[in-house]
């Protein structure tokens, strides 16, 4: 294993760890090995693999990580981000909104839409403010 593969790991390992005693804390006792394996919808053999620095988690583990611990993951592991569905969806409006075939009608109903949708979004309070 080369140097930076094993400062990766070494990474992950500790954000893992972070996370599972941040996790502990909030459900006020301290979670196994297979429990924390669960919480990620990953095998025990997978987390214990991590945790060892045997392995790297694969795409999919990777991405179920991320899910749950936040987008550093990809950062540690020095993958580029998974776009969010949001984001996938914005990426295909812009699409849309570029085609030079679109209607000006489409076009204005889609940024209605998006407005609308824009306006709806303020008035929830956000993350972590309540």
């Amino acid at each position: 294993m080369d140097k930076n593969s094993l400062g990766r790991r070494k990474k992950l390992v500790d954000a893992i760890m972070e996370y599972w005693q941040w996790l502990d804390k909030r459900q006020g006792k301290r979670l196994s090995n297979n429990e924390l394996a669960r919480h990620f919808g990953v095998s025990p053999t997978s987390l214990s693999n991590w945790i060892n620095m045997m392995r790297d988690p694969a795409e999919d583990n990777l991405h179920r990580l991320a899910d749950k611990m936040g987008p550093k993951i990809y950062d540690i592991m020095g993958v580029p981000r998974r776009l969010s569905d949001e984001d996938d969806l914005l990426n295909e409006v812009v699409d849309i909104l570029s085609d030079p075939t679109i209607t000006a009608e489409d076009r204005k109903e889609i940024l209605e839409f998006a407005r609308s949708r824009k306006n709806h979004g303020a008035q929830q309070p956000a993350f972590g403010t309540t």
